[in-house]
């Protein structure tokens, strides 16, 4: 797969999340754009060369579409149900 491909498919998810935040809210969005697939993204960019060359576009876009607020808000309460998952294990 060539850099272009690994570009249009942050984009396709992107404009996913553009309809998800619309018709389901912030924390939708978030949950679908940052947890799973810029979080999945980060993983495979460990091992592929050319995610990582995408990547700083990635995480560019997604601090651009959340703001401030939005962004410390959910990743205050990823952390929070992480621990309290890590807590009933």
């Amino acid at each position: 797969m060539n850099t272009r491909k690994f570009h249009e498919i942050w984009i396709e998810q992107c404009d996913a999340a553009h309809e998800i935040k619309l018709r389901y809210g912030v924390k939708a969005a978030f949950d679908y754009l940052v947890t799973e697939k810029l979080f999945n993204f980060v993983d495979a960019a460990t091992t592929h060369p050319e995610l990582a060359m995408e990547l700083p576009r990635f995480v560019s876009y997604v601090r651009e579409f959340f703001t401030p607020q939005e962004m410390q808000t959910h990743l205050a309460r990823i952390a929070r149900e992480q621990n309290e998952y890590a807590s009933v294990q």
